[in-house]
Protein backbone atom coordinates (compact mmCIF):
# COMPACT_ATOMS: atom_id res chain seq x y z
CA UNK A 1 0.00 0.00 0.00
CA UNK A 2 1.18 3.03 -0.84
CA UNK A 3 -0.19 6.47 1.60
CA UNK A 4 -0.31 9.96 -0.12
CA UNK A 5 0.26 13.15 2.22
CA UNK A 6 -3.17 14.35 3.13
CA UNK A 7 -3.03 17.65 3.17
CA UNK A 8 -3.79 20.87 1.24
CA UNK A 9 -7.83 18.87 0.31
CA UNK A 10 -7.39 19.26 -3.58
CA UNK A 11 -9.82 21.70 -5.07
CA UNK A 12 -10.12 23.29 -8.47
CA UNK A 13 -9.71 27.62 -9.20
CA UNK A 14 -10.13 29.61 -12.48
CA UNK A 15 -6.46 31.59 -13.26
CA UNK A 16 -4.05 29.53 -11.61
CA UNK A 17 0.27 30.44 -11.71
CA UNK A 18 1.87 29.09 -14.73
CA UNK A 19 3.00 25.56 -13.25
CA UNK A 20 0.42 24.98 -10.37
CA UNK A 21 -1.63 22.02 -10.77
CA UNK A 22 -4.82 20.14 -9.31
CA UNK A 23 -3.22 17.65 -7.31
CA UNK A 24 -5.54 14.23 -5.26
CA UNK A 25 -3.81 15.16 -1.48
CA UNK A 26 -6.04 12.54 0.14
CA UNK A 27 -5.29 8.77 0.90
CA UNK A 28 -3.82 6.35 -1.99
CA UNK A 29 -4.11 2.51 -1.52
CA UNK A 30 -2.07 0.58 -3.68
CA UNK A 31 -2.75 -2.77 -3.65
CA UNK A 32 -1.39 -5.69 -6.38
CA UNK A 33 -4.01 -8.98 -6.14
CA UNK A 34 -1.86 -11.53 -6.82
CA UNK A 35 -0.74 -10.70 -3.22
CA UNK A 36 -4.13 -11.16 -1.62
CA UNK A 37 -4.75 -13.83 1.10
CA UNK A 38 -7.67 -15.68 -0.96
CA UNK A 39 -9.63 -16.98 1.72
CA UNK A 40 -10.10 -13.52 3.45
CA UNK A 41 -9.09 -11.60 0.17
CA UNK A 42 -8.68 -8.47 2.87
CA UNK A 43 -6.58 -5.54 1.22
CA UNK A 44 -6.30 -1.96 2.04
CA UNK A 45 -9.25 -0.04 1.07
CA UNK A 46 -12.03 -3.19 0.52
CA UNK A 47 -13.67 -1.54 3.82
CA UNK A 48 -14.11 1.70 1.70
CA UNK A 49 -15.13 0.19 -1.33
CA UNK A 50 -17.81 -1.80 1.25
CA UNK A 51 -19.16 1.14 2.22
CA UNK A 52 -19.79 2.67 -1.23
CA UNK A 53 -21.56 -0.05 -2.34
CA UNK A 54 -23.73 -0.42 0.62
CA UNK A 55 -24.47 3.54 0.47
CA UNK A 56 -24.95 3.17 -3.05
CA UNK A 57 -22.47 6.35 -3.81
CA UNK A 58 -20.43 6.99 -7.09
CA UNK A 59 -17.18 6.25 -7.71
CA UNK A 60 -14.62 8.12 -10.58
CA UNK A 61 -12.95 5.01 -12.52
CA UNK A 62 -10.32 4.53 -14.81
CA UNK A 63 -8.07 1.75 -16.07
CA UNK A 64 -4.68 1.63 -17.36
CA UNK A 65 -2.35 -0.89 -19.72
CA UNK A 66 0.69 -1.47 -21.33
CA UNK A 67 0.45 0.36 -23.98
CA UNK A 68 -0.09 -1.34 -27.45
CA UNK A 69 3.04 -0.37 -29.58
CA UNK A 70 0.84 -2.10 -32.71
CA UNK A 71 -1.90 -3.44 -34.10
CA UNK A 72 -1.49 -7.00 -33.69
CA UNK A 73 -1.04 -5.88 -29.25
CA UNK A 74 -3.34 -6.70 -27.16
CA UNK A 75 -2.17 -6.42 -23.18
CA UNK A 76 -4.82 -6.83 -20.74
CA UNK A 77 -5.91 -4.30 -18.51
CA UNK A 78 -3.19 -3.72 -16.07
CA UNK A 79 -4.37 -1.39 -12.87
CA UNK A 80 -8.08 -0.65 -12.23
CA UNK A 81 -8.93 2.88 -10.28
CA UNK A 82 -11.46 3.90 -7.93
CA UNK A 83 -11.95 7.25 -6.23
CA UNK A 84 -14.11 10.03 -4.32
CA UNK A 85 -12.69 13.11 -2.97
CA UNK A 86 -10.73 11.75 -0.65
CA UNK A 87 -9.81 8.23 -1.15
CA UNK A 88 -8.52 6.54 -4.31
CA UNK A 89 -8.03 3.01 -4.75
CA UNK A 90 -5.38 1.43 -7.10
CA UNK A 91 -5.65 -2.11 -8.19
CA UNK A 92 -2.95 -3.62 -10.14
CA UNK A 93 -4.06 -6.78 -12.02
CA UNK A 94 -0.87 -7.34 -14.19
CA UNK A 95 -0.55 -10.13 -12.32
CA UNK A 96 -4.14 -11.62 -11.25
CA UNK A 97 -5.52 -11.09 -14.46
CA UNK A 98 -8.85 -11.87 -14.77
CA UNK A 99 -9.15 -12.88 -10.68
CA UNK A 100 -10.93 -10.02 -9.46
CA UNK A 101 -11.84 -9.96 -4.95
CA UNK A 102 -15.58 -10.43 -4.71
CA UNK A 103 -15.94 -6.93 -3.14
CA UNK A 104 -14.31 -5.91 -6.70
CA UNK A 105 -16.95 -7.73 -8.35
CA UNK A 106 -20.47 -6.73 -6.53
CA UNK A 107 -19.09 -2.69 -7.10
CA UNK A 108 -18.35 -3.29 -11.37
CA UNK A 109 -22.21 -5.60 -11.38
CA UNK A 110 -23.49 -3.33 -9.28
CA UNK A 111 -26.34 -0.68 -11.43
CA UNK A 112 -26.21 1.75 -8.08
CA UNK A 113 -23.15 2.19 -7.54
CA UNK A 114 -22.27 3.90 -10.64
CA UNK A 115 -18.83 3.80 -11.80
CA UNK A 116 -17.51 7.47 -13.40
CA UNK A 117 -15.57 7.33 -16.28
CA UNK A 118 -14.33 8.83 -19.75
CA UNK A 119 -14.38 8.08 -23.19
CA UNK A 120 -15.69 4.25 -21.94
CA UNK A 121 -16.25 3.48 -25.50
CA UNK A 122 -12.47 4.68 -26.98
CA UNK A 123 -10.99 1.74 -25.09
CA UNK A 124 -11.77 0.77 -22.08
CA UNK A 125 -14.99 -1.17 -22.99
CA UNK A 126 -12.98 -3.02 -25.20
CA UNK A 127 -10.17 -3.77 -22.77
CA UNK A 128 -12.74 -4.69 -20.15
CA UNK A 129 -14.36 -7.13 -22.04
CA UNK A 130 -10.90 -8.77 -22.89
CA UNK A 131 -8.71 -9.31 -20.08
CA UNK A 132 -12.24 -10.12 -17.58
CA UNK A 133 -14.46 -11.51 -19.97
CA UNK A 134 -17.30 -9.05 -18.77
CA UNK A 135 -18.70 -5.67 -19.24
CA UNK A 136 -19.52 -3.83 -15.61
CA UNK A 137 -22.98 -2.53 -14.46
CA UNK A 138 -23.67 1.36 -14.17
CA UNK A 139 -21.03 2.90 -15.78
CA UNK A 140 -21.51 6.90 -16.59
CA UNK A 141 -19.47 8.37 -19.44
CA UNK A 142 -18.86 12.12 -18.54
CA UNK A 143 -17.98 12.12 -22.23
CA UNK A 144 -21.03 11.63 -23.28
CA UNK A 145 -22.55 13.79 -20.62
CA UNK A 146 -20.88 16.70 -21.81
CA UNK A 147 -22.35 16.02 -25.38
CA UNK A 148 -25.42 16.13 -24.15
CA UNK A 149 -25.16 19.44 -22.14
CA UNK A 150 -23.59 20.63 -25.56
CA UNK A 151 -19.95 21.04 -24.89
CA UNK A 152 -17.73 20.79 -27.35
CA UNK A 153 -14.82 19.27 -24.86
CA UNK A 154 -15.28 15.86 -24.02
CA UNK A 155 -11.96 14.47 -22.69
CA UNK A 156 -10.83 14.66 -19.35
CA UNK A 157 -8.38 17.50 -19.32
CA UNK A 158 -10.65 20.32 -21.39
CA UNK A 159 -13.61 19.26 -19.49
CA UNK A 160 -11.55 19.65 -16.22
CA UNK A 161 -10.34 23.09 -17.57
CA UNK A 162 -13.60 24.16 -18.78
CA UNK A 163 -14.75 24.32 -14.77
CA UNK A 164 -11.31 26.15 -13.43
CA UNK A 165 -9.47 22.81 -12.85
CA UNK A 166 -5.96 22.62 -14.05
CA UNK A 167 -4.18 18.67 -14.82
CA UNK A 168 -0.58 17.84 -15.16
CA UNK A 169 -1.39 14.82 -17.59
CA UNK A 170 1.83 14.49 -18.95
CA UNK A 171 2.37 11.44 -21.75
CA UNK A 172 5.25 10.35 -20.78
CA UNK A 173 3.27 9.10 -17.59
CA UNK A 174 0.05 8.30 -19.91
CA UNK A 175 2.08 5.48 -22.27
CA UNK A 176 4.22 4.49 -19.46
CA UNK A 177 4.14 0.65 -18.91
CA UNK A 178 1.15 0.14 -15.94
CA UNK A 179 2.36 -3.70 -16.22
CA UNK A 180 5.92 -3.20 -15.12
CA UNK A 181 7.17 -5.93 -12.55
CA UNK A 182 8.76 -3.13 -10.44
CA UNK A 183 6.46 -1.06 -7.86
CA UNK A 184 4.32 1.98 -9.71
CA UNK A 185 6.31 4.82 -9.61
CA UNK A 186 5.01 8.13 -7.79
CA UNK A 187 4.25 9.91 -11.01
CA UNK A 188 2.13 7.10 -12.13
CA UNK A 189 0.80 6.48 -8.96
CA UNK A 190 -0.31 10.53 -9.20
CA UNK A 191 -1.47 10.27 -12.50
CA UNK A 192 -3.72 7.25 -11.49
CA UNK A 193 -4.86 8.67 -8.71
CA UNK A 194 -5.71 11.88 -9.83
CA UNK A 195 -7.37 10.48 -13.33
CA UNK A 196 -10.09 8.61 -11.12
CA UNK A 197 -10.34 11.67 -8.74
CA UNK A 198 -10.95 14.54 -11.13
CA UNK A 199 -13.56 12.07 -13.07
CA UNK A 200 -15.61 11.99 -9.72
CA UNK A 201 -15.29 15.85 -8.68
CA UNK A 202 -16.59 16.66 -12.63
CA UNK A 203 -19.77 14.43 -12.44
CA UNK A 204 -21.67 16.26 -10.50
CA UNK A 205 -20.45 19.63 -12.15
CA UNK A 206 -21.32 18.44 -15.33
CA UNK A 207 -24.94 17.01 -14.35
CA UNK A 208 -25.77 20.66 -12.75
CA UNK A 209 -25.36 22.10 -15.92
CA UNK A 210 -28.44 23.60 -17.40
CA UNK A 211 -29.48 20.96 -20.38
CA UNK A 212 -29.38 23.06 -23.94
CA UNK A 213 -32.24 24.40 -25.62
CA UNK A 214 -33.42 22.32 -28.58
CA UNK A 215 -35.82 23.83 -30.78
CA UNK A 216 -36.55 21.60 -34.18
CA UNK A 217 -38.64 24.62 -36.01
CA UNK A 218 -37.23 26.56 -38.43
CA UNK A 219 -35.63 29.69 -37.58
CA UNK A 220 -32.43 31.06 -35.44
CA UNK A 221 -33.06 31.89 -31.97
CA UNK A 222 -30.79 34.71 -30.20
CA UNK A 223 -27.29 33.60 -29.08
CA UNK A 224 -27.32 30.14 -31.04
CA UNK A 225 -25.14 30.76 -34.36
CA UNK A 226 -26.71 32.70 -37.38
CA UNK A 227 -27.19 29.91 -39.45
CA UNK A 228 -30.88 29.02 -39.42
CA UNK A 229 -32.90 25.04 -40.15
CA UNK A 230 -33.39 25.23 -43.94
CA UNK A 231 -37.05 23.90 -44.89
CA UNK A 232 -36.67 19.99 -45.07
CA UNK A 233 -33.56 19.91 -42.20
CA UNK A 234 -35.77 18.83 -39.37
CA UNK A 235 -36.69 15.98 -41.05
CA UNK A 236 -33.36 14.96 -41.63
CA UNK A 237 -33.12 14.96 -38.20
CA UNK A 238 -31.38 18.80 -37.57
CA UNK A 239 -32.03 20.20 -34.59
CA UNK A 240 -30.71 23.80 -33.01
CA UNK A 241 -28.43 23.89 -29.63
CA UNK A 242 -26.97 26.66 -27.90
CA UNK A 243 -23.96 26.43 -30.03
CA UNK A 244 -25.07 26.11 -33.33
CA UNK A 245 -27.05 23.12 -35.41
CA UNK A 246 -26.60 19.42 -34.63
CA UNK A 247 -27.88 16.45 -36.18
CA UNK A 248 -29.39 14.33 -33.63
CA UNK A 249 -29.43 10.94 -35.53
CA UNK A 250 -25.45 10.95 -36.07
CA UNK A 251 -24.92 13.50 -32.72
CA UNK A 252 -22.53 15.57 -34.92
CA UNK A 253 -22.04 19.35 -34.24
CA UNK A 254 -22.04 21.98 -33.86
CA UNK A 255 -22.37 22.90 -37.52
CA UNK A 256 -22.55 26.52 -38.51
CA UNK A 257 -22.02 26.50 -41.81
CA UNK A 258 -24.63 25.53 -44.58
CA UNK A 259 -22.31 23.72 -46.87
CA UNK A 260 -20.38 21.78 -43.53
CA UNK A 261 -24.45 20.64 -43.29
CA UNK A 262 -25.17 19.72 -46.77
CA UNK A 263 -21.79 17.85 -46.53
CA UNK A 264 -23.17 15.81 -43.65
CA UNK A 265 -26.25 15.21 -45.19
CA UNK A 266 -25.19 13.82 -47.90
CA UNK A 267 -22.83 11.89 -46.19
CA UNK A 268 -22.98 7.76 -46.37
CA UNK A 269 -23.27 7.60 -42.37
CA UNK A 270 -26.62 10.03 -42.25
CA UNK A 271 -28.02 8.67 -45.00
CA UNK A 272 -27.80 5.18 -43.89
CA UNK A 273 -29.45 6.14 -40.62
CA UNK A 274 -31.61 8.29 -42.04
CA UNK A 275 -32.71 4.75 -44.01
CA UNK A 276 -32.98 2.88 -40.81
CA UNK A 277 -35.38 5.28 -38.68
CA UNK A 278 -37.87 5.60 -41.96
CA UNK A 279 -38.03 1.63 -41.54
Amino acid sequence: MYRWPEHQKGGGAAGKPQGEFDKFEGTVHVVDLATLDPDTEHFPGADWLADRLERKLPFGYDLEWQPDRDKFSENPIALMQFSDESTALLLRTHRSRQYLPVIVMKVLCSDVCRKICVGWDGGDKTKSNNTFHFLPSGIEDLSAIAKSKGLAQTGLKLLAEHFGYKMLKESKTARSNWATSAPLSQEQIAYAAEDAWMTYLLYDKLNSLPDPVIANEEGCDAGTGGLKIAPGWADQGIVRRHDGLWCAMCDKGPMTVALVMERHMEGAKHKKKLASRAL
